[in-house]
């Protein structure tokens, strides 16, 4: 029986993407971005980096241009972090309780910076469930590329046939396939594209739904 699981933060643990991707539109919208709300749908998961480049790119402003919608962006996310709290996702303290008291070993694998990925965890109560924590800045190459997780079963001494991985996006999902992780979609504002469809190990609608199939899992014999 498999015993890890790694998860994906925003739009798995935290209701952070859907708040991230209202104020990417929003910031879209101000700055007269035509396809604002496909723009900012498309942002979800992607690494800051990436989307500096692509906002420079669209914006024709180049690198500046793009930081400017980082950091304008940026501040409205954190005032509405603030103004709001940090959103967990339903059912899914219940999923992290019922994992560690049956033995699993817990792992995130964030695009977000490491030590925001364990701030807003620890802010929330969640950190204490698990026994790694990873963010974008630990690998040169952020998801879609797989580097994240298979750093992450390289910290936790773990082979990719050991573990699951829970996921939402679009880039995430293919990271963790791509690393040869069995892996759980529960989608969050995008719907699996073909490739995930076709390569997902299962894809559930929601946290409710993965605490269902552990605890299946646990009630079959090994």
């Amino acid at each position: 029986m498999i015993k890890t699981v790694i998860f994906d933060m925003d739009g798995v643990l935290l209701d952070t993407e859907r708040m991230m991707t209202e104020c990417s539109l929003t910031i879209c919208k101000k700055l007269g971005v035509e396809n604002a709300e496909q723009l900012a749908l498309e942002n979800a998961g992607v690494a800051g980096s990436e989307i500096r480049k692509k906002m420079g790119e669209i914006l024709g402003g180049g690198y500046n241009e793009g930081k400017r919608f980082y950091q304008k962006f940026g501040a409205l996310y954190v005032k509405r972090l603030l103004l709001e709290g940090i959103p967990v996702k339903e059912n899914i303290e219940e999923t992290l309780k019922y994992l560690k008291e049956h033995g699993y070993t817990l792992a995130v694998a964030s695009t977000t910076k490491t030590p925001l990925v364990k701030l807003m965890l620890s802010i929330c109560g969640l950190k204490k469930y698990f026994d790694s924590i990873m963010g974008g800045d630990k690998v040169e190459n952020r998801k879609p590329a797989p580097d994240i997780y298979l750093k992450s079963m390289e910290k936790i001494g773990k082979t990719s046939e050991e573990c699951y991985a829970v996921e939402d996006s679009l880039v995430g999902a293919k990271a963790s396939i791509d690393a040869g992780i069995k892996t759980i979609i529960i989608p969050d504002l995008q719907e699996p594209n073909e490739y995930n469809k076709e390569n997902a190990y299962k894809i559930f609608d929601s946290a409710k739904d993965l605490l269902e199939f552990f605890k299946k899992e646990n009630e079959e014999p090994n």
